[in-house]
């Protein structure tokens, strides 16, 4: 009976060798067994002689015929070996040992489990002893096996005690994780920390390498390995707040009196509260007795396997499928709910990506070789035309410039060569720590004069008759009382400034001047004729009409405003000089030179005059008894204070008496500039002039258009707001084909209109300036089209379509100087509009929906129509307002602000006036009319 129960137990070992799982049975004391037996079938009988007792009866089982052998298939996860005996074998010892008396049998287990525990203990004591961590070539050495291997045929595994497998993937870990001689990381931080800290922490590290087999980098992506892709560090805090009802169900009698009635009426409302007793048949209510909650924090750290990629995916259907299909996973009972809810998010997400990359796409300038070739790239193919038996001296000398350092170069061979416009820079100290350098006007126009440049945009009798309109509308000007002056030799200019966008999207200033005499508009010279009646400087490109005077990074001057103030104040210092000593041209000739006003959006001109009455001074919302006093939104008058509203929009405002001589000053201390120039003494504040372009067509008539077009949507009869945007996109393809016009954008959205919600005011979106006439217009077409006669609001609005249509028509058809009857038109119909956007902001408040927002734009709008009314009746004549716009200003800020982007952010004012200066000798010679 011992011997049938000996070959019992051994024939049991052998068929459930399977680690933590037996000994889990076997007694709860033992420790988890993290060490492997041998695989070799030689070894594992050796190690098995040297056990006692047991051992030998092991052995001698093996010999009758039962021979362990190790299977083909997958470790367990304690990494043992499984051992095996033949079934019959089994059958047999089986029914032996259930014929032997049972009395002795828990003796014989109990003497079996002991042997088996010393044979554990025996095994585990001889795998430390023979752990490679211990071994003198490596310091550490992770004992698990990964549970990637699990999946690898026991041939293909590296052996544990396979120090070299284990140093190869502790230096792989090494290489990668350490910097490199140059002091770059091949991986994150946060992976180099883990590295760092050494220990255990470098083991799972060198587990995760081991896992990927030794690969940091896959064939797909280069830059992303299988080892850093398993290593993600995550750190995450989690608030919580939990709350918990208890309650039961009682009786009428067991519920508490004082609150019996209300428990009792709020369960009879929910029927789930009240059920029958089962025992007595009585009601039973449900009553909350106790609430309890808690909140807080909790932290999460550890290391978790991710992955990453990029690129795009065929069709949507695949985001919802799994990333590893090759599995046997039943992929057809994926469900595409999914997809379905977000698909109108990632629709959303393209149309705003789309816009996007389409307003970038039409500030490029393609045409403009100085914006598109480096100064690299010009000494590369200089060098390679000057190797082919060129003989142009100024071919090789380009050529010749260093690559490390070509544009410095090549502006030097340029100016050499007189490839570029010559002229002269010169630094200005802004500070004691501060100097840009600045393209002086005496010395730009000196140099226009030496190039042949300056006299087809002069000439004397159009200069006379320009002052002698002049002194009819300002008589009052300081310049009328010099007698020193000849007016047939003094050139009248604007000085224009305004912020572009450089590097990162970063301010960059521009200031420029400008001659008020030009060639007029398309409407007004559609051929560009030199003529002798003077028009608006609107023709021709931006660099042959405007000239540049410096550029001045936001940088220089955010915290030092003096900086900007001494660089304008710079500007005027030196068209001083120009004023009272002149410009000798030759032939006797002695032209002076005068800035009559200073053009910008509402911004610039703020800062440059230091204004305290501006339109950030409004008031939001209603008065309080907390507001502060309003000091006014216009420089020109007292519009916007307590005693005048902006608001006021008729013929006669009562703020019209504040206006010329009885406005007091709009700033606290005079601008510094002022010293420098002549100007109204009596009315230092006409000095900044109104810009109809940011007036109108980037204020007023965006307002106006996305109020009028969102009016219009009521009228298609939807259900939804994006249902009748499609419906009012095809009527502005309609529309736009018919009339041969276009517009900046493919269609009209929410986001295009500024109609997020019914709360809030609609204002366009669109970036181009030219595109707010024509939804104007549109906008009056449809409610033609689709409109009833009746509806008041909709006549309205056709209304003040056409007056602003005829403001604009007839300010662009006239010259330089408006007669009698076309300023008397254009200021009637600046009115009448105004009439009628307030008069549909009324309708909209009186219907208690947010339409036409009345913003200080509309009152600058009235200062224009007014000072047309008054000039037409006054001296019958009026200098066109469109003189002071800024359409080519804003142009030419454009292209200096691209040129900005081309050059080395450090030198960037001077490679800026650089790369100009080159551009616009180039513009210079194309037009020679």
């Amino acid at each position: 009976m011992e011997a049938a129960a000996m070959q019992l137990a051994t024939a049991l070992l052998s068929k459930t060798w399977s680690g933590s799982s037996m000994l889990k049975g076997v007694s709860s004391a033992l420790e988890t067994v993290k060490t492997e037996l041998p695989e070799s079938e030689t070894e594992l009988q050796q190690m098995i002689k040297a056990s006692k007792g047991f051992g030998s009866e092991l052995e001698d089982q093996m010999k009758d015929g039962a021979q362990p052998r190790a299977q083909d298939g997958p470790l367990t996860t304690d990494g043992y070996d499984i051992l095996e005996v033949e079934d019959s074998a089994m059958k047999k010892r089986l029914q032996s040992f259930m014929d032997t008396p049972k009395k002795d049998e828990r003796e014989h287990m109990l003497e079996l489990l002991r042997q088996q525990q010393r044979l554990i203990a025996r095994l585990q004591k001889s795998s430390k002893q023979m752990s490679p961590a211990k071994t003198p070539k490596t310091k550490r050495k992770p004992l698990k096996l990964f549970s990637a291997w699990h999946t690898v045929s026991v041939e293909e595994q590296p052996a544990e005690r396979d120090e070299k497998f284990w140093n190869r993937m502790r230096s792989k870990v090494n290489r990668l994780c350490d910097r490199t001689k140059s002091g770059k990381l091949q991986v994150s931080d946060d992976i180099h920390k883990m590295w760092k800290e050494a220990g255990s922490v470098r083991d799972n590290l060198i587990l995760l390498m081991a896992d990927a087999n030794g690969d940091r980098a896959t064939r797909q992506h280069a830059t992303m390995g299988q080892f850093i892709r398993k290593v993600d560090l995550y750190r995450e805090q989690q608030k919580f707040r939990e709350q918990v009802t208890e309650g039961a169900f009682y009786t009428e009698v067991d519920l508490k009196r004082k609150r019996v009635a209300g428990i009792i009426e709020l369960c009879e409302k929910t029927p789930g509260h009240v059920r029958t007793s089962k025992y007595d048949g009585e009601k039973e209510y449900w009553y909350d007795h106790t609430t309890r909650g808690a909140r807080g924090t909790r932290d999460t750290e550890g290391l978790r396997d991710s992955t990453s990629a990029s690129g795009a995916v065929d069709s949507f259907e695949q985001s919802a499928k799994s990333s590893d299909p090759h599995k046997n996973w039943d992929l057809s009972q994926l469900g595409s709910c999914a997809v379905k809810d977000s698909l109108q998010r990632h629709m959303n997400e393209a149309v705003t990506a789309r816009d996007k990359l389409l307003k970038f796409t039409e500030r490029l300038d393609r045409d403009d070789a100085s914006v598109q070739a480096s100064a690299k790239h010009v000494a590369t193919i200089a060098e390679a035309f000057a190797t082919q038996d060129n003989d142009c001296k100024a071919l090789r000398d380009l050529g010749g410039a260093p690559k490390s350092d070509a544009e410095k170069s090549l502006q030097k061979t340029l100016r050499k060569w007189d490839l570029t416009l010559n002229v002269p820079w010169t630094y200005q100290q802004l500070s004691e720590d501060c100097s840009v350098p600045m393209l002086m006007p005496s010395d730009y126009l000196t140099t226009l004069v030496e190039k042949g440049y300056l006299h087809k945009l002069l000439g004397s009798e159009r200069l006379r008759e320009f002052w002698s309109n002049y002194a009819k509308e300002e008589p009052n000007h300081e310049l009328f009382q010099h007698d020193f002056l000849d007016f047939g030799q003094l050139v009248p200019l604007y000085i224009h400034g305004d912020g572009g966008r450089t590097y990162r999207r970063d301010e960059l200033m521009v200031i420029a001047f400008q001659p008020i005499l030009g060639l007029g508009t398309r409407m007004s010279n559609p051929h560009k004729l030199r003529t002798s009646k003077p028009g608006v400087n609107l023709l021709g490109h931006s660099f042959t009409t405007r000239f540049l005077t410096g550029v001045m990074p936001k940088s220089v001057y955010k915290d030092n405003p003096e900086r900007f103030d001494n660089f304008l104040t710079a500007t005027m210092k030196d068209f001083e000089r120009l004023y009272y000593g002149g410009l000798d041209i030759g032939n006797g000739r002695v032209l002076r030179f005068i800035p009559l006003g200073l053009k910008g959006d509402l911004p610039f001109l703020s800062k440059s005059g230091h204004l305290t009455r501006t339109f950030l001074h409004i008031r939001k919302g209603p008065a309080g008894p907390k507001s502060k006093p309003l000091t006014g939104c216009c420089w020109l008058c007292h519009a916007g204070t307590d005693q005048y509203d902006f608001e006021d929009l008729g013929s006669e405002p009562a703020w019209l008496a504040t206006t010329g001589p009885h406005n007091p000053p709009p700033w606290d201390a005079v601008p510094p500039f002022f010293d420098h120039v002549a100007h109204v003494v009596e009315d230092k504040a006409s000095f900044f002039t109104l810009d109809v372009l940011h007036i109108y067509h980037l204020g007023v008539g965006r307002d106006f258009g996305a109020s009028a077009l969102v009016v219009a949507l009521g009228l298609y009869g939807r259900g939804s707001v994006p249902e009748a945007l499609d419906d009012l996109n095809a009527d502005l393809r309609r529309f736009l084909k018919s009339s041969g016009k276009s517009v900046h954008f493919r269609s009209l959205t929410r986001d295009l209109l500024g109609f997020s919600s019914e709360t809030t005011f609609p204002v366009g979106h669109w970036s181009k300036a030219m595109d707010t006439p024509i939804l104007v217009a549109f906008a009056a077409w449809v409610l033609q089209q689709r409109g009833g006669d009746g509806v008041l609001l909709h006549q309205v609005l056709i209304s003040g379509s056409g007056a602003i249509e005829l403001f604009m028509k007839t300010l662009l058809q006239a010259s330089l100087w408006l007669d009698r009857r076309q300023a008397t038109i254009a200021g009637r119909a600046g009115i009448q509009f105004l009439a009628c956007y307030q008069k549909a902001a009324q309708l909209s408040y009186d219907a208690k929906i947010c339409r036409f927002n009345m913003t200080p734009k509309l009152h600058c709008l009235h200062h224009i129509s007014l000072s047309l009314l008054h000039a037409a009746a006054r001296c019958g004549t009026c200098l066109n307002p469109l003189s002071r716009a800024t359409f080519q200003d804003e142009d030419l800020v454009g292209r200096v602000s691209r040129l900005s982007r081309r050059v080395s952010p450090r030198m960037l004012c001077l490679r800026t006036i650089q790369r100009y200066l080159l551009a616009t000798r180039l513009e210079m010679d194309a037009d020679r009319r």
